[in-house]
């Protein structure tokens, strides 16, 4: 991904344990809860240009700064929309 976080395709599979940055879908908001989450930013503000993180040869699908997955053999999958987020550490 052209973002250091991990990616989470799914709300359900946020790890209780982990309080680096994570990637998750943007259906996270309806379950967003501040005293647990902050919010860094969406892909539409965070994502990089795919070009200037991959081979010159690569195959994606222009979509302007949005976050990308390797698929392998310089293949790269936009992703829809993604909300970046951080647990909380508990006092």
């Amino acid at each position: 991904m052209n973002y250091d976080a991990i990616y989470i395709s799914a709300v359900a599979d946020i790890p209780n344990d982990y309080y680096g940055e994570m990637c998750v879908p943007v259906t996270f908001m309806q379950k967003y809860n501040s005293k647990q989450f902050e919010i860094i930013g969406s892909s539409l503000q965070l994502g990089k240009p795919i070009k200037d993180f991959v081979e010159k040869d690569a195959v994606y699908e222009k979509g302007g700064n949005r976050f990308y997955l390797a698929l392998g053999n310089k293949y790269y999958r936009r992703l829809w929309d993604r909300m970046i987020i951080k647990r909380r550490k508990e006092d």
